[in-house]
């Protein structure tokens, strides 16, 4: 019955499960949430992942099958993994060469995280019955994505692209990311983490001069504290950094906190938690379709959708209308 593409599939939806999300909550309520799931969405096949990267082959695995539907449920970081199982690489250093497996299949996401930071852009709501219950009301709509080529700290060469869905994060904000899931590992809580993320990060974090081309056509040498290439509006902890962005647009959103001390990091944060900060000096905002970024002083960390997974040079490129999802 599974084996090779499955043309009458009366099981149409895979709905895949990361029983470690919100902190191993999700898998403590595994039978009510199993149960739940069954009898509220019809015609579906669950899956629990058991380790990293299940989610990724699980998701590749039932698209090849010809499944219509795949389903994330847990956190960014989840999402961003089943996400990436909808694509293929052709040419690994070429980022607009990324192949959807299916381009009709649909992705939805039933958020049950800790942030939930892709479901708030996308205008999902909060709680993760209301989003079990709106799922069959919401019409497939097809979305950006941004691919991410970076660079392996250890081989200092080239990663293989990975798909971006909210944004990525490069400099201060990728470091205070990298600490506060350090810290959350250990205490269980999004504020606490955040507050001390932050902490740890803003009074010792310098600039670096980044060199940044912008659609092979634009070179600028710029010091810089924090750089968000954004596709969706909202990063951690509600801040609207990216307020102008839009899903299905065509183009990054990046914003650049320049040069900037401990005091002036602070104030713009605040003001990327808010929005507000285009008459602002020091926080440069500006679209584009693809961007390279190279540090020429020391490493910067980079992640993407708040998961670390390398660091600069690193390019960065919007694939226009490129996946179905329910929003």
């Amino acid at each position: 019955m599974e084996s090779g593409y499955l043309k009458n599939l009366e099981i149409s939806r895979v709905i895949i499960i990361n029983p470690s999300s919100q902190g191993g909550h999700t898998g403590k309520n595994q039978d009510l949430l199993y149960d739940s799931l069954t009898e509220s969405i019809k015609n579906s096949k669950i899956i629990f992942t058991k380790k990293p990267g299940d989610g990724k082959s699980l998701a590749r695995q039932y698209l090849k099958k010809g499944y219509k539907e795949i389903l994330a449920v847990g956190g960014d970081g989840t999402i961003n993994e089943v996400g990436n199982g909808f694509f293929e690489a052709i040419k690994s250093d070429k980022p607009d060469q990324i192949k959807n497996i299916n381009p009709k299949a649909i992705f939805s996401i039933l958020p049950s995280g800790t942030r939930n930071v892709f479901a708030n852009s996308l205008g999902l709501p909060q709680q993760f019955e209301e989003c079990v219950n709106s799922l069959d009301k919401l019409k497939p709509k097809k979305i950006d994505v941004i691919a991410a080529i970076v660079t392996n700290p250890v081989s200092k060469k080239p990663t293989k692209p990975r798909i971006c869905f909210n944004a990525v994060e490069i400099g201060a904000a990728a470091e205070i990311i990298q600490r506060s899931k350090k810290i959350r590992s250990k205490i269980n809580s999004r504020l606490i983490s955040t507050i001390t993320g932050i902490i740890a990060t803003v009074p010792t974090y310098t600039s670096n001069m980044f060199e940044i081309t912008i659609d092979d056509k634009i070179t600028i040498n710029q010091n810089v504290t924090i750089c968000i290439i954004a596709n969706g509006k909202y990063l951690g902890g509600q801040f609207k950094v990216a307020p102008q962005s839009g899903i299905s647009d065509g183009y990054l959103d990046v914003i650049l906190l320049k040069d900037s001390g401990s005091l002036m990091m602070l104030d713009g944060l605040i003001r990327m938690k808010s929005g507000n900060y285009f008459e602002k000096d020091n926080i440069l905002y500006f679209k584009a379709k693809k961007i390279h970024i190279k540090s020429k002083e020391k490493s910067v960390t980079t992640s993407v959708d708040g998961e670390p997974i390398g660091v600069l040079p690193a390019t960065f490129q919007i694939l226009h209308k490129k996946l179905f999802m329910r929003f």
